[in-house]
């Protein structure tokens, strides 16, 4: 896989969560309704890409945010291209002092955010 198109699917990767699926599927709804085209369509997404990418890198380099800790069975695991899927079972987050969230099942995607950047060859 070549280095834009792994940046393609990293920068799209927040598209599969709850949140992304649902402005996906409004937007879709938006489209069937005429009230605007697929160009406009795929320029939100591509906006949205942008967006929860910047924030949640920089939530992450908040120093509130540093100190998370994740304890669970690791069912599975890989790695392609720089991007890494871990699957937890019986998740237990805790982060900074505040209260444990727990979770039957967890995936995690990590990534280089400078995948595909030209000073990462």
């Amino acid at each position: 896989m070549k280095n834009n198109e792994t940046s393609n699917i990293t920068s799209t990767i927040y598209r599969k969560t709850k949140f992304g699926e649902c402005i996906e599927e409004g937007l879709e709804d938006m489209v069937k309704n005429n009230r605007f085209n697929q160009d406009k369509k795929k320029k939100i997404l591509e906006i949205f890409d942008q967006v929860i990418c910047n924030e949640l890198s920089n939530k992450s380099r908040d120093s509130n945010n540093r100190n998370s800790v994740i304890k669970g069975k690791v069912k599975s695991y890989k790695n392609v291209d720089d991007v890494w899927v871990f699957d937890i079972e019986g998740a237990t987050i805790k982060q900074n002092e505040s209260e444990n969230m727990s979770c039957d099942n967890l995936k995690i995607i990590a990534y280089n955010k400078n995948i595909g950047k030209e000073n990462n060859k």
